[in-house]
């Protein structure tokens, strides 16, 4: 592969790498650094102990959107507001089944 960042983006993420607490952004700058210094999906895989599908997904995303950030928006929750409030009123009592 090409380079494709220019100087200021790579310095730009090796510094946003420096600051990130979140291990998993700190895992796709450096996909995104690996690959633009020529290394392949399978090394970056195996370097960061990731599945080479996700080295591939982690840099397409920033190929394409410049995402860093899981796009993860989670599930529906198992409690209904109804059942939340009935948990916050009713310390100790299971809130999945009805008493």
């Amino acid at each position: 592969m090409t380079k494709v960042l220019t100087e200021i983006e790579s310095q730009g993420l090796l510094v946003r790498h420096k600051k990130s607490r979140e291990k998993q952004e700190a895992d796709r700058i450096k996909v995104v650094l690996l690959v633009d210094d020529g290394w392949s999906f399978e090394k970056i895989a195996k370097a960061l102990f990731l599945d080479e599908s996700t080295v591939g997904r982690h840099y397409h995303a920033y190929e394409e959107e410049k995402r860093l950030k899981a796009d993860y928006k989670g599930s529906k929750p198992l409690l209904t507001e109804a059942r939340v409030l009935k948990v916050i009123q009713s310390p100790g009592r299971d809130p999945l089944h009805n008493h």
